[in-house]
This record gives structure tokens, sequence and C-alpha cells, in this order.
């Protein structure tokens, strides 16, 4: 049986947080200099509570990969797995009851390597040219900030490609695009400050109705092109690519719904579907 205790104290920022007076469980990493542990770093537990009787380690979700009889004077070896974030130990004794519990975090970090000289450092220069924010954009828009790689919801998706190793926030830019999704299911293509704010800019206006709308009061300009018709399939990958990046189920199931309406629309709509031909058309 799991009993968690309510309260933790401590600082859940550290690597390992003593949450008993007695030393009773002791964790150890193997890779000491740092506080927090690597995806599958292995790392040791120290048992000394005359009443030990069970280990649990879980991870960030609260999910069990580690459960083992113990004993007084045993030592665990484990490796470090799951979803990152607070990891939870709790050494238990025959009854269920909690006798000492610590906590660690799990931080994935990408790091490019290689024992042949050259290669490992072009992996490092191009880890570095990745994270270069030349071409990235944090803008705020209704109150709210988006982190995209490119304004181009197209681009962005490419991009996160490989972003996706090396940047902690891969939902928010795509987020964007799935809010404001039109009635009909179609997906916006390109954001621009509008230049010509608090007036109306020919940069989308030249494209047509049902191809640009304003958006935050006219802060922005929001474009479809209308040629392109691969913006429905390329949010529905980018979803999927960020799924992959965070593991997180929940974000995943909430976007669902957004992109069948608009894998509907793109297989239904006579601007985007050919119903001779049964194929996705360029306009």
């Amino acid at each position: 049986m799991n009993k968690t205790p309510q309260k933790h104290g401590g600082n859940q920022g550290s690597g390992m947080v003593n949450m008993t007076s007695a030393e009773h469980l002791i964790l150890r990493k193997l890779y000491p200099d740092s506080s927090c542990w690597s995806p599958l770093e292995t790392g040791t537990a120290s048992i000394s509570h005359p009443r030990a009787a069970r280990l649990l380690v879980s991870d960030a979700a609260r999910r069990v990969y580690v459960d083992a009889l113990v004993g007084s004077g045993k030592e665990i070896s484990f490796a470090a797995r799951g979803t990152a974030g607070r990891h939870l130990a709790e050494l238990l004794a025959d009854d269920g009851s909690v006798l000492s519990v610590k906590t660690f975090t799990l931080r994935a970090e990408t790091r490019l390597s290689c024992n042949r000289g050259p290669y490992a450092e072009l992996g490092r220069r191009i880890g570095m040219l990745l994270q270069q924010e030349e071409y990235m954009w944090r803008p705020i828009i209704n109150g709210k900030q988006y982190f995209m790689f490119v304004c181009w919801g197209r681009d962005h998706v490419h991009t996160l490609k490989a972003q996706k190793y090396f940047q902690r926030d891969v939902t928010s830019g795509l987020e964007y695009w799935l809010e404001v999704q039109e009635e009909n299911g179609m997906l916006w293509d390109c954001i621009y400050p509008n230049p010509n704010y608090p007036s109306g800019t020919w940069l989308g206006e030249a494209l047509g109705e049902g191809y640009f709308r304003y958006d935050d009061n006219k802060k922005y300009i929001v474009r479809r092109i209308p040629v392109e018709a691969d913006c429905e399939f390329m949010y529905t990958e980018g979803v999927w690519y960020t799924w992959k990046a965070t593991g997180d189920d929940d974000w995943m199931a909430k976007q669902l719904p957004v992109l069948e309406r608009a894998l509907t629309y793109n297989n239904s709509d006579p601007t985007r579907w050919s119903g001779k031909h049964g194929l996705v058309r360029r306009s």
C-alpha cells in the first residue's frame, strides 16, 4: 500500500530532500556533481530503519517504477526513469505506514557527443546554433505570451522537429494556432505585428476576404496564404512531435478535437479537397 505524507517540507527544487530527522533512507546518485538526476542515471537507496519492509520509488506522474522488499542494512540499486520532475522515494513498514520519504528531481537535457573529435565539435556547434534566438519570437497576444520559433506556423513545426530536443516550451507556439481555429475548421498560416496599427494593413487584406483576420485589437495581422493546402496537416504533425517531447497525454487529448475539425475541413472543403481525385489540392 502506497501511503504518501500530506506535507513534504523542504526545498523541492533541490536534487534530494531529507524528509525525516533520522537518516533511515539515504539516496546516492552515480554523478554527484549535479543535484538533478538524468534519465536512466543509476543510484542507490541505503536503508537503516529497523522496521523497513518495502521501498517505493515513483516518477513525477506518481507511477511506481521501483517496488522492492527491503530490510535494515540493505542497499537497493535502481535507475531513475519515467516522467521528469519531482520523484518520490518512500520507505514503508509492514503495515504500510511511512517511515521515511525523500524526493529528487529528474531532469532531461539533450547532449550531443561523439568519441571522434570533429563530429563532437560539430554536434556542439549545432546545439548552440539551434538555441540562438535570432528568429524566435515571444509575442503577447490578448494578454497571453506565446513562444514561436518562427511566426509562420508551417516553419514553426519544421523547426520544432529539432528544437524539441533543446527548448523547454514546445507547446505555447502551437497553442496559438489551435486556439484561433475558424468555425469551418480552417487553421491560420502566419502572424505579423500590424505595421499600420491601429489602422488596417494591406499585408493581409490584399489576400482577400476569408484569408486574413486581425487579433488583439488590430495589433496583429493573421493570414492564410490561399495556395497553402497543408496547414491542417502541419499542425497535426506538430502536436504529435510536441506530445513525443513532453509526454503530456492531457495536453494531447485537449488538442484532438481541434485537429479532427481541421482534418475534416482539409478533406471536405472544395477549396482544399478534390472530390474527383480524392486528394488534397492546392488552390
